[in-house]
């Protein structure tokens, strides 16, 4: 699950719990907005364990607004210089191989190189949970993010190959 612009906080308990219950991503969705009065505002994403998704871009979301919808993947962006963007995004993520966080983060450039954000760049941020909770600590596998850098995506990028390699604990 994933909200941006003028997000709704309680969307994510809220879609989890629907989700856990075996709620289909598009009546989670529904049920949400519907009873959302902001709803025209949000861009919402949820994809379940089948891969199944659903998505909402509401019609005042600040321009450039857009989702892309793949094999068990998602793309969206707001706040564009121009449109594209999750075109882009969605292109590179499925062009890139290798681990997830590589893919992400190849998406995170395309989006960039295809206009990026209108307001600059100061931030960027990566979380992978695993499906089995057994897998990570409560199955959160990566949860990195660089909240004020003038190129947040190089150091993220610093960050997830820091991460691969265990080099958190190695020698400085």
């Amino acid at each position: 699950m994933a909200t941006q612009s003028f997000v709704e906080l309680s969307y994510g308990a809220k879609s989890l719990a629907a989700l856990r219950d075996g709620t289909a991503p598009a009546t989670v969705l529904e049920e949400l907005t519907g009873a959302d009065a902001g709803a025209a505002t949000r861009q919402v994403a949820v994809i379940d364990a089948q891969g199944r998704i659903a998505v909402h871009d509401g019609s005042q979301c600040v321009p450039e607004a857009g989702s892309v919808l793949g094999e068990q993947f998602s793309c969206q962006a707001n706040m564009m210089r121009r449109s594209g963007v999750p075109e882009a995004m969605a292109d590179a993520f499925v062009t890139t191989s290798g681990p997830l966080a590589a893919r992400i983060l190849s998406a995170l450039d395309a989006a960039e190189a295809a206009g990026g954000d209108f307001r600059g760049r100061q931030s960027s941020a990566v979380k992978i949970v695993a499906n089995d909770p057994v897998e990570g600590i409560n199955g959160l596998l990566i949860d990195l993010r660089v909240d004020d850098h003038p190129e947040p995506l190089s150091e993220l990028r610093r960050l997830v190959d820091l991460h691969a390699t265990g080099g958190w604990f190695g020698s400085q």
